[in-house]
């Protein structure tokens, strides 16, 4: 009976020991040998900052300004216009769930005559079609357009964007009206929703003189959706080449 007593005070001396070792060991591996994480609030490991670059997502200090491509206004009528800009995103991982933005047209004497804003996406890696219809201008006539942004809040995405591509364009004058119709399919693996379509008539010179924008619902895996486009007037100039623009969100 004390031989066992003794086994199991000795056992327990025994245990709390090795307890003690593994501890102490595992402190200096800890503290000396770890690489770090990207949540320790630390820069180690080979991050560019605390907590980003490296092994952990980007640092939000790398992140690329927009680019303005082009910016444009249209007459649609008496006293009626509508605007246009083309917007790329440089960033391959850093997209904007909430881009608003504002058009203001100016007359020819600098003049603001006239300001829309509206809100819209942009995902990485990504060039847009922002369009903003019925500018309303009685007394003065626009001379240059223009476009800001306001309180831009970056995300980081991973995931990339639909395969969405146009297959077929087909552009042609009926009863008094131009008409252009669009022809999207999906070769994504998933149903695509909410598919804005946005279209620019361009001229010889790569000008765009006409643009507009629609939106597809839904497109199913490997189908197809039309797009179709329709100005209340015949050109006097037929699109030297015509571009279409595609953006859906990234789901989540």
């Amino acid at each position: 009976m004390a031989f066992s007593w003794r086994f199991k005070k000795q056992f327990l001396y025994s245990v709390i020991f090795f307890v003690i070792i593994l501890a102490i060991i595992g402190f200096f591996v800890l503290r000396f040998m770890s690489g770090g994480t990207c949540f320790d609030n630390k820069q180690n490991q080979n991050e560019e900052g605390t907590d980003c670059g490296g092994n952990c997502k980007p640092c939000q200090e790398n992140i690329k300004e927009l680019t303005v491509l082009w910016k444009r206004f249209f007459a649609a009528g008496e006293n009626a216009y509508e605007t246009a800009a083309v917007i790329e995103n440089p960033n391959l991982i850093w997209g904007i769930e909430t881009l608003n933005y504002k058009f203001k047209l100016y007359d020819q004497n600098n003049i603001l005559i006239a300001v829309k804003g509206g809100t819209t996406f942009l995902n990485p890696n990504d060039r847009i079609f922002i369009f903003e219809p019925k500018f309303d201008i009685k007394e003065r006539r626009p001379h240059r357009a223009t476009i800001e942004f306001d309180d831009i809040k970056w995300k980081f995405i991973e995931k990339m964007s639909p395969n969405l591509i146009v297959i077929k364009k087909d552009f042609y004058d009926r009863a008094g009206l131009s008409i252009l119709e669009v022809e999207v399919k999906n070769n994504s693996l998933e149903n695509v929703e909410n598919i804005y379509v946005g279209a620019a008539l361009l001229d010889e010179n790569e000008n765009a003189f006409a643009a507009s924008q629609t939106k597809i619902d839904k497109i199913n895996p490997e189908g197809s959706g039309k797009a179709v486009f329709t100005w209340g007037q015949i050109f006097q100039q037929k699109p030297a080449k015509i571009d279409i623009f595609i953006k859906t969100k990234i789901k989540d």
